[in-house]
């Protein structure tokens, strides 16, 4: 949901008059384009053991995200696969 969200103002900003290419557009956790999310799927049909494993999980992940916006915790930026 969150990158549809994002794809369709970044698409009609691109097609528009005032658009100049050759930038980077930032996206990161706190544009609200990139996220961690506890799937529903997975919460719904995953083996229980590792559902509450990842809820267990979650509060800490929740921490590392609002380090990394502000930024207490760095995230290399690494281009290379």
């Amino acid at each position: 949901r969150r990158f549809r969200s994002a794809v369709g103002p970044a698409v009609s900003a691109a097609i528009g008059p005032e658009w100049k290419g050759g930038q980077h557009v930032a996206t990161s956790l706190g544009t609200g384009v990139i996220d961690f999310i506890l799937s529903p799927e997975f919460e719904a049909k995953g083996p229980a053991d590792l559902v509450a494993a990842a809820k267990k999980a979650w509060p800490a992940i929740d921490k590392a995200k609002a380090d990394i916006i502000a930024g207490a915790v760095k995230v290399p930026f690494d281009t290379k696969l």
